[in-house]
């Protein structure tokens, strides 16, 4: 909540992550119900304070959120540049909670401009690694996983493309283990 994270700012001292972690929260429970517009100004306050604390963790957090509503905001290309910057600073090994919503980021700006095939494309190079890190294991990540691999099959299959029937095929499938989650 606000209160909380106002008390961790004014009050406490070494709980980064913790106000990080508190951001994260806030900022996703935003977006669930559709306050992009609010999500990208409040990521966009972060990503400051992220920058002038020189916290990695916190503007990589700022950055997936502004790249995901910079999209609902029409700066798709903001957002990704914005998202490119801080994942330059952020790990490589192995593939993070991070990387999946960079990726999920870069999917729903390629829908937005108009760019299927290249959203089909991220979901089909990026599917291995996150069966690998084990994120269709947690209800979060497997809904977000699965929306963006129908949500991107979809809409190639909408191009009218030699493999639609294909790509409705994987989008039905989707939809029925997404129905099955709670």
């Amino acid at each position: 909540s606000r209160e909380g994270l106002r008390v961790l700012h004014e009050r406490c001292r070494g709980v980064d992550w913790e106000k990080n972690t508190g951001h994260m929260a806030e900022l996703r429970g935003l977006e669930e119900i559709g306050e992009m517009g609010e999500v990208y100004r409040r990521a966009n306050e972060l990503h400051l304070e992220a920058e002038a604390l020189d916290d990695r963790y916190g503007a990589v957090v700022a950055a997936l959120h502004i790249a995901t509503s910079g999209v609902a905001v029409d700066r798709s290309a903001e957002a990704r540049e914005r998202l490119r910057i801080a994942l330059e600073r952020w790990s490589r090994e192995g593939f993070l909670l991070q990387h999946l919503y960079a990726v999920r980021a870069e999917i729903y700006a390629d829908l937005y401009d108009g760019r299927p095939d290249e959203a089909w494309r991220r979901v089909c190079v990026a599917w291995p690694e996150i069966e690998r890190a084990f994120f269709l294991r947690t209800p979060i990540t497997r809904i977000d996983s699965r929306l963006m691999r129908a949500r991107a099959a979809l809409a190639l299959a909408a191009d009218g493309g030699k493999e639609a029937e294909t790509l409705l095929r994987a989008c039905e499938s989707e939809a029925a283990l997404l129905a099955k989650e709670r």
